[in-house]
């Protein structure tokens, strides 16, 4: 790991470095890419190092358990309140998926109920 802390303060890509190097498969091919956070859902303990450092840095080797990262700050988006459509665009969404999901699931608890399967064996 250290090879690649030398790398990135060389000035090497924090994304192919991670596409190379990461074990972590499902970040891995996304360059290191593990999402946006906000400060609340974001482990206490990588916060800390996040905190430390500004946009385009990396931190040093944080060692959890038997694991090891390195995290580069890409950005900060500061928090706003949502706009009122953007909140009804989503609402709604979840809403339509909920319901088209019950009404599936009745159409096939019905299927069932209501079905009469014979099976014929030939003698």
């Amino acid at each position: 790991m250290e090879n690649v802390l030398a790398k990135l303060d060389a000035g090497e890509d924090f994304s192919e470095l991670a596409k190379t190097y990461s074990q972590d498969d499902s970040t891995a091919v996304k360059g290191g890419v593990v999402g946006e956070f906000t400060e609340d859902t974001f482990p206490e303990l990588f916060k800390e190092y996040l905190d430390k450092i500004e946009i385009e840095q990396h931190t040093d080797i944080i060692r959890e358990d038997v694991n090891l990262y390195i995290f580069a700050k890409l950005r900060k988006i500061e928090s706003r309140p949502y706009e009122y459509q953007e909140i009804y665009d989503k609402l709604r969404e979840l809403v339509i998926s909920k319901k088209e999901s019950e009404l599936y699931e009745n159409w096939i608890k019905n299927l069932v109920q209501n079905s009469y399967v014979e099976i014929l064996l030939e003698k």
